[in-house]
């Protein structure tokens, strides 16, 4: 006869039947009720003046009611019945001019998404630091708010005055009217271990996490430590320098795209698509993509005013064996296309050597620039300084060696021109990726010298000191991690995260 496992139980207090919506007995024994046992005697979030707001509920969907209503101006419920279409709405200036704004930030992906919230820090993409094309709205972001990710993984980050205000999706909750400090002290609990499992309440089942509203008004608010201040002062002002740089390199992206937009011919600055090709624009790949960026490339080359890649960068080929193997690490680190962010950095700190990534034979080097060869994740990326450590990029990565101002032409090759140039190329069809062999057919406008040292300047520059405010960060929430741990050590059974 088999031995029966002793049963749990767990006593639950009154108290602790008030503070908590679930009852299922489940509940009392998951990482979820841990927090409430720990905050008997703090506020809930609702009651220290903070606002829980919801993001913009809408769809990018042409045919789905809300985008025929309110940017279409269609009728979703009346069709002609000879022609299909949906009968237009009767609108004035004033719903045509709201329409519009909300076509102009669907389709500019103007507007904060879940993959843009990291911990503590909003990491917005090159379109997110245009101006927003919705403003004034409760769910626009506001300096000082802190925004939260409410399917999946909880994560929280905190909105400075440097990020454009757009509007966040339905998937992004805002906490709003919080003072400076204790935003810093409740963005950093939220990416805590203790509060995810509070929030995400991940027992009993397999379905997807969504934290309601409800669930974030209740969260506990342990005080702000007298001594957390001084490092939420630091935090801010290293945050708000990181942010400033991203803004620097916006303008400098923005300067490089005037520069190189005139040097385009007619029919590549209007991206037009061509129906006739000549015959030495059939390539080995007979396909029109393939035919148009032969096009294109032979009439920029016409010009004058461009050049091969091949002539200006060395593409390292990742199957020639630069390195001897005993000279390689027996467990190399490896940098990932996930590795290099959006604002052309490279995370160093992130390369990793448990995996079973195939790589480059070189290490990585200063001024190396590297492109995602998926074009669906396009990426760009520059190591502007020298690597602790031999890290080898996967051979999802392709590097250049560009022969003077590697700078100027990464920002070069993130122009849209450059990246049609690569779609073109791309091979596959869930998976598209360009072969490194193909980097050769890209044409690049040639830029003049003391234009390209300066650009090149520059991102070294903006890239160097985002380095350095990052290593600040990391020192700061390091520090923070300990006065978290002291002011929760009331539980000394849950799991210490540093979720930096």
């Amino acid at each position: 006869m088999n031995e029966q496992k002793p049963q749990q139980t767990a006593f639950a207090t009154p108290q602790d039947l008030y503070q908590t919506d679930d009852w299922r007995p489940g509940y009392f024994f998951s990482p979820a009720a841990r927090l409430p046992r720990l905050a008997r005697n703090w506020p809930q979030l609702k009651d220290v003046g903070a606002d829980v707001l919801d993001g913009w509920r809408f769809s990018d969907n042409p045919e789905s009611d809300w985008y025929l209503k309110n940017v279409a101006l269609r009728d979703p419920s009346a069709r002609d019945p000879i022609t299909g279409e949906r009968a237009r709405i009767k609108a004035g200036p004033k719903l045509r001019e709201e329409a519009e704004r909300y076509r102009a930030a669907i389709e500019g992906d103007l507007y904060y998404r879940m993959r843009h919230i990291e911990c503590l820090e909003l990491k917005p993409d090159n379109q997110q630091m245009q101006p927003p094309a919705i403003e004034g709205e409760a769910f626009c972001t506001q300096p000082g708010d802190i925004l939260i990710r409410r399917v999946g993984n909880v994560t929280a980050s905190l909105v400075t005055e440097y990020h454009r205000q757009h509007p966040v999706d339905a998937n992004v909750g805002i906490i709003r009217g919080l003072p400076q400090r204790e935003a810093v002290w409740v963005t950093f609990c939220l990416n805590q271990q203790l509060y995810k499992e509070y929030l995400e309440q991940q027992f009993g089942t397999t379905s997807l996490v969504r934290v309601g509203l409800k669930r974030i008004r209740s969260v506990p608010t342990p005080p702000v430590p007298t001594n957390f201040a001084r490092l939420a002062d630091q935090f801010l002002k290293h945050y708000n320098a990181k942010t400033e740089g991203e803004d620097r390199l916006f303008q400098l992206r923005q300067r490089v795209r005037r520069h190189i937009q005139p040097k385009l011919p007619k029919n590549e600055q209007e991206f037009g698509s061509f129906d006739f090709y000549s015959p030495r624009d059939i390539t080995d790949v007979l396909s029109h993509a393939s035919a148009s960026q032969a096009r294109s490339s032979r009439e920029m080359l016409d010009t004058g005013e461009f050049t091969h890649l091949g002539e200006l960068a060395n593409i390292a080929d990742h199957g020639t064996k630069q390195t001897k193997p005993k000279q390689r690490p027996e467990n190399p680190r490896v940098l990932r296309i996930g590795d290099i962010d959006a604002q052309l950095g490279i995370d160093a700190s992130a390369a990793t050597t448990n995996h079973t990534w195939r790589h480059h034979e070189r290490p990585l080097s200063k001024f190396d620039v590297l492109i995602s060869t998926f074009v669906s994740s396009p990426r760009v990326g520059l190591v502007a300084q020298d690597m602790p450590e031999p890290i080898f990029p996967t051979e999802q990565l392709a590097v250049l060696n560009f022969n003077q101002y590697p700078g100027a032409y990464a920002l070069v090759m993130e122009h849209p021109s450059i990246q049609r140039q690569l779609e073109q190329l791309a091979t596959g069809t869930v998976q598209r990726f360009i072969h490194s062999r193909k980097f050769k057919q890209l044409v690049l406008p040639i830029i003049e010298r003391q234009t390209a040292m300066f650009w090149h300047q520059q991102l070294a520059d903006i890239l160097n000191d985002q380095s350095q405010q990052r290593a600040q960060i990391r020192t700061v929430l390091n520090e923070m991690l300990q006065i978290y741990e002291k002011a929760h050590s009331g539980n000394d059974s849950h799991k210490r995260e540093h979720a930096a």
